[in-house]
């Protein structure tokens, strides 16, 4: 999570200011959301995609792998990158790191899949996994 307040989100900022977190409770989860310019998840095994949703939902940009159920999460609103091409990955940081206006569209354009994408929605995704799961077993 690369954080600092949206004027601190220039080129020096970013590269000085980052958090490694190792357990946050809700309420300092969703601040660090909040004050992220860039949230990365180079996941080889989401469930869901929930960290990639959340900084969506928060306006950060997000880039993650191209793994799982993480391009379904981001949608076309984030950068989906190869979880093996490390050239792609340090690319992609470099270019949000360098590019404000970018990296401020992909987080406007995750917020906006976030507030777009009904709740109804995620139910009707949900329903269907938990009926392909009982197929299964059957």
């Amino acid at each position: 999570i690369v954080v600092g307040s949206p004027a601190d989100h220039d080129r020096a900022a970013l590269e000085l200011a980052h958090a490694t977190v190792r357990h946050a409770d809700d309420i300092e989860l969703l601040e660090l959301y909040r004050r992220a310019a860039i949230v990365v998840v180079p996941s080889l095994a989401e469930g869901f995609g929930l960290v990639a949703v959340e900084a969506q939902a928060s306006g950060a940009a997000v880039v993650a792998s191209n793994a799982t159920a993480l391009p379904e999460a981001v949608g076309d609103a984030g950068l989906l990158i190869d979880i093996d091409d490390e050239t792609g990955w340090i690319a992609a940081l470099q270019r949000l790191i360098a590019n404000p206006q970018e990296r401020r569209a992909w987080g406007e354009a995750g917020a906006r899949r976030w507030r777009e994408t009904s709740r109804s929605d995620a139910v009707t995704v949900l329903a269907r996994c938990f009926e392909r799961l009982v197929d299964n077993r059957a």
